[in-house]
């Protein structure tokens, strides 16, 4: 029966007695298709966050369907307003998954999420993280180096000095380096990226 707009004692009292019901439906661990539909009903009960979670696990199980799972466990993250939760289930899946390009895919969008957060040093953190899993990845190293300008200038430098390492023969990193030689007081090495 319906219980009128006005008792929210009365509502809440059965909305608590039906999420506890889906909990124990989601404990007995039916099948995939079934939680899925358990999480479609934590959204419409408004509990985005229960529906993120519940997504998450299945994301992480390793079926054969797992980038689809990992989009809903994405997106449910979002929803949910836990951008940083999106961004360690990226992370966690670039770890298990470091040797194939899906794994790169996932460092990069556990960095992207991270950006997101508007936290530099985070997103440092992330960036090192990923790099670690994929040290030979330019494109993350170039990453650190952008980001690390943002709260260290010192530290960029460093990152700038590993780049131009990497790609010898790159215009662009020798340039970044000079600039950020000079800003550093490296006024001879600047001298020679500028020259270069």
């Amino acid at each position: 029966a319906a219980i009128p707009a006005g008792n929210s004692a009365a509502r809440e009292a059965a909305l608590a007695e039906l999420l506890q019901t889906v909990r124990a439906l989601e404990a007995l661990q039916p099948p995939i298709a079934e939680l899925m539909h358990l999480a479609q009903l934590y959204r419409e009960l408004d509990q985005p966050l229960a529906a993120a979670q519940l997504l998450d696990r299945l994301a992480r199980r390793g079926s054969a369907d797992v980038e689809a799972r990992v989009s809903d466990a994405d997106a449910a993250w979002l929803a949910a307003g836990e951008i940083g939760q999106a961004a360690e289930l990226h992370a966690s899946l670039a770890q298990t998954r470091s040797g194939d390009p899906a794994g790169l895919a996932h460092a990069r969008q556990a960095i992207e999420r991270s950006r997101s957060l508007g936290d530099a040093r985070g997103t440092a953190a992330m960036i090192e993280r990923m790099r670690t899993l994929f040290p030979r990845d330019r494109a993350l190293l170039e990453l650190a180096v952008q980001t690390a300008e943002s709260y260290s200038v010192a530290r960029a430098y460093e990152l700038a000095v590993e780049l131009v390492h990497s790609a010898p023969q790159s215009v662009t990193a020798h340039r970044q380096l000079a600039r950020l030689a000079e800003a550093t007081n490296h006024r001879l090495r600047a001298l020679d990226e500028y020259v270069w």
